[in-house]
């Protein structure tokens, strides 16, 4: 059996905590329509900035070969100056928050591959990161495991600004009788 672990490194919880207590003064992006972006989140805060990314990245499905191209969430401290997706036209757009970040919450998704009842692969991977204001939710997330796209949503709901893409993992009987994948979610506090 394989387990991939594409979910955020401690390396990339350490970045997000860091800016715990920060004031979050906006968020810029490349957007694709209304306020989804494509592959990148800047986050500035009033102390540097960090990017969230989604990146294509070709995942293990079993042991007999199967893969995948899985989209994949990265955390990365980020200077403002830099460009946010220079290989992509266009302006980038910049929304004003200037709120506190009181905590960080990830979304995290395991997906258990089955053929028969003999399990070949568990991917764990993070699907949101929420940021707490005390008072409401600003979530990032990348929707669905196949898109580089991001949706940024705020709320004050964190359970309804997640996402469920468990439909978009389902194998379809008529094509596989034999083979089948269980889906779990859970939001962690950071």
């Amino acid at each position: 059996m394989i387990r991939t672990n594409a979910a955020l490194s401690q390396n990339e919880i350490d970045i997000l905590k860091s800016f715990e207590g920060k004031q979050l003064k906006s968020y810029e992006m490349k957007c694709v329509g209304g306020n989804d972006a494509w592959s990148t989140v800047r986050l500035h805060f009033e102390s540097g900035a960090i990017d969230i990314v989604s990146s294509i990245q070709r995942i293990a499905e079993d042991d007999k070969g199967m893969s995948d191209e899985f989209s994949v969430l990265r955390v990365i401290e980020a200077s403002s100056e830099a460009p946010i997706v220079p290989d992509m036209p266009g302006e980038t757009v910049i929304r004003a928050v200037d709120k506190v970040v009181t905590d960080f919450s990830i979304a995290n998704d395991v997906v258990r591959y089955y053929s028969g009842d003999l399990q070949d692969s568990e991917i764990s991977y993070t699907q949101a990161i929420l940021l707490d204001f005390g008072e409401g939710f600003l979530c990032i997330d990348k929707e669905a495991w196949f898109s580089e796209i991001l949706f940024v949503k705020s709320g004050d709901d964190m359970k309804e600004l997640v996402h469920d893409d468990s439909s978009s993992l389902e194998i379809d009987p008529e094509e596989d009788s034999n083979s089948r994948m269980i889906y779990s979610s859970e939001i962690v506090a950071l």
